[in-house]
């Protein structure tokens, strides 16, 4: 059996220590899930994305995600 290694997330890493910093991990959210945090329907969610009133979505790979930290950043500055 093959030994695998998870890639280096080099971001996540304070260059001053060999520790991870836990406050640069970022949550990824599905559209379903900012749905309900937004108490908006998911079609919703599309639209709103569309229009530039929703932060753009990360592509990974077929799946599309929202990053909590642009979420969060979007309702502090549009507030």
């Amino acid at each position: 059996m093959p030994f695998l290694v998870a890639p280096y997330n080099w971001s996540a890493y304070d260059m001053n220590t060999t520790q991870p910093n836990a406050n640069t991990f970022d949550q990824l959210l599905t559209v379903k899930q900012v749905a309900e945090r937004a108490a908006i329907s998911v079609a919703s969610v599309w639209r709103l994305t569309k229009t530039g009133d929703l932060p753009q979505p990360v592509r990974i790979g077929r799946s599309v995600r929202w990053r909590e930290s642009d979420l969060r950043k979007h309702i502090q500055t549009s507030a």
